[in-house]
């Protein structure tokens, strides 16, 4: 019975935050969800839980395991692995100044700073070995240890390259187990 309760207040939870979400898509940056395709999402991991394949603990504040694209109307000016005479270990996602970045999904923020030939950059660690790195910010909008949710705010991108012919852009990588991997695998 407990656990009967436990899972309805969860999809009531979840159905609630994601309804918010939906409303307010200023601070969800990159959800293409449908909030049906989110319900579909809730019911999915409603029935992990009762299988006992996942821990009803589980929040939107830990990875999914599904990653969101942490911008819209990007372009990409720079594939994995096609850096100009340097391997590239992330995707350049080009767009105008002040375009602002979600989180690929949720987990707690391990790195939020500047950091050598990657500029002001936020390192989330989604647990399960998966790490995502955006860079080229202007402006962070968390700090080392916050909790973020898949979509939450975390920065903004500005002009804040090392070239002035190359547009505002975000620089994204994702890392598996410590390896950097082609981003648009898991998109």
């Amino acid at each position: 019975m407990i656990r009967v309760l436990f899972l309805s207040a969860l999809i009531v939870c979840q159905a609630l935050f994601l309804l918010g979400c939906a409303t307010e898509s200023a601070d969800n940056i990159g959800v293409d969800e449908t909030p049906a395709e989110n319900v579909n999402h809730i019911n999915e991991t409603v029935a992990l839980v009762e299988r006992g394949e996942k821990s009803p603990v589980d929040s939107s504040l830990q990875g999914t395991g599904r990653m969101i694209k942490p911008l819209s109307g990007y372009e990409i000016t720079s594939e994995f692995n096609a850096g100009k005479g340097k391997k590239h270990n992330g995707i350049d996602m080009a767009v105008e100044s002040n375009a602002r970045i979600g989180a690929a999904d949720g987990g707690t923020v391990i790195f939020a700073g500047h950091k050598e030939s990657y500029g002001n950059t936020i390192i989330i660690d989604h647990g399960g070995g998966v790490q995502t790195l955006y860079a080229r910010c202007s402006i962070l909008h968390v700090k080392l240890d916050d909790k973020v949710y898949q979509g939450q705010l975390i920065a903004e991108i500005g002009d804040d390259s090392h070239s002035g012919d190359v547009k505002p852009h975000l620089h994204f990588e994702v890392h598996i187990d410590g390896i950097k991997k082609n981003p648009l695998d898991y998109l």
